[in-house]
């Protein structure tokens, strides 16, 4: 990004010159250049802005989210991490986002999967801070996919000022579930017209994480990228998702 620059013309007398050339020593960022000979002196002082650091990187626009926001730099720890319900009837518990201003963006990028199907299950995520993979002991591909999602919207409730989360998914079960069917379901009462709602349990859980997110002034976009192709979060997802669930531990490969 090129930083904003300020120029200043000046006149003053040479002593005046000289005095302000021994201040711009010590201040990075501003040059000073004499442009007439003689007495009084025409200065120009420009001043550059430092450049951004790199936790400040402000996100490129994009016409479908609206302002642009700052990329999320945070990293909380992973206890926020959600865990399989075994009996696939409880409630997974919702986390309360963090309380706070919020002008930042977070990108995320989710994966699930299980070997065999139905077998041992990993879900992950992937962001610029954060790269980590998780277990499930015995799961379907489209459990692992839902759960990392709601990995995603409970990462969101956990690292500070997230103001928009946008989370990227190879799974049109998630993204579809999510943008088009959920809203219909929930007016109906969590119920469908060919039978019941396969998977409700973790349905519910991303309502209700969703909701809290909303309730915060978080809002999220779920945009649907194709498997096994040029989007590289989304392959190093995938990655970590498979081992993860060969493995059964945790894979922590984010940068430190």
């Amino acid at each position: 990004m090129t930083a904003p620059t300020l120029t200043l013309t000046l006149r003053c007398t040479p002593e005046a010159y000289a005095a302000l050339r021994a201040i711009a020593v010590l201040m990075p960022g501003v040059h000073l250049e004499d442009t007439e000979s003689g007495a009084p002196t025409q200065i120009s002082a420009l001043t550059s802005a430092a450049p951004p650091s790199s936790l400040d990187t402000v996100a490129a626009p994009d016409p479908a989210a609206g302002p642009s926001l700052r990329e999320v730099p945070a990293r909380p720890g992973l206890d926020w991490l959600p865990q399989l319900d075994p009996a696939r009837t409880g409630l997974l518990p919702v986390l309360s986002p963090t309380p706070g201003e919020r002008h930042t963006r977070l990108s995320v990028h989710s994966d699930g999967s299980a070997n065999p199907n139905p077998g041992r299950g990993g879900a992950a995520l992937v962001t610029g801070t954060l790269a980590v993979g998780w277990p499930a002991a015995h799961a379907t591909n489209n459990e692992m996919e839902l759960l990392a999602a709601l990995g995603a919207l409970r990462l969101a409730a956990a690292a500070p000022d997230v103001r928009e989360l946008v989370l990227h998914s190879d799974s049109k079960y998630v993204v579809d579930g999510m943008t088009s069917w959920m809203p219909g379901w929930v007016k109906k009462g969590w119920k469908r017209p060919g039978g019941a709602i396969e998977n409700l349990a973790l349905w519910q859980a991303l309502h209700a994480q969703q909701q809290a997110l909303q309730t915060a002034g978080i809002t999220t976009r779920f945009v649907w990228v194709k498997a096994h192709a040029t989007d590289a979060s989304n392959n190093r997802a995938d990655e970590l998702a498979a081992l993860a669930g060969a493995s059964q531990t945790l894979v922590d490969r984010s940068p430190h």
